[in-house]
């Protein structure tokens, strides 16, 4: 709603701080909101959000890899808008990364992603790795290997299975006496 009202600095702040929102729909939020600052001209804002998408993207345990690989393309076609050609770089180079290593990724559907990163990279007129991009995404249509297409569990460490430091467990054990 906030986002629908033009209401940027609450929906920035609903986005950043509501605990229960998850992954992909702050992830979703953000890449709007980024659009929302855009189209508002308040470059920074928009920069520094299409920037928390794409650090969004990376740090999120819960998030597919299809799922990261649209977030930094849209965070890096919306840095490019902007002119943070650095940040459109380190996010462009963090989708190439992810495309040609996730195991859960297709033949053709790897094929166009790296397609789709060596376009990005083009657009930041960085030929070499776009003609690097376009030999992998070529590569990945021919590979005779069979990608692994199972989706990653999510890391969650289990909670009470380490034994407390002895200070804490005194402690622990003097506050519930």
């Amino acid at each position: 709603a906030a986002l629908d009202q033009a209401h940027l600095e609450n929906a920035l702040a609903l986005i950043a701080y509501d605990p229960f929102l998850d992954d992909t729909t702050r992830l979703g939020a953000l890449l709007q909101l980024g659009a929302r600052y855009t189209a508002a001209q308040d470059t920074r804002k928009a920069v520094l959000t299409f920037q928390a998408a794409a650090q969004w993207a990376t740090l999120s345990p819960l998030l597919s890899d299809a799922a990261r690989l649209d977030a930094y393309l849209q965070a890096s076609s919306g840095l490019r808008a902007l002119g943070a050609l650095d940040a459109a770089r380190w996010t462009t180079d963090q989708a190439y990364l992810l495309a040609d290593y996730t195991p859960t990724l297709q033949r053709d559907q790897r094929a166009r992603r790296l397609e789709q990163i060596a376009n990005a990279y083009a657009a930041l007129q960085l030929d070499a790795l776009s003609r690097a991009a376009r030999a992998k995404s070529a590569d990945a249509l021919v590979s005779t290997t069979i990608p692994i297409t199972r989706t990653r569990a999510p890391f969650v460490p289990t909670l009470g299975k380490l034994p407390l430091a002895p200070e804490v467990d005194a402690a622990q054990n003097q506050r519930i006496a």
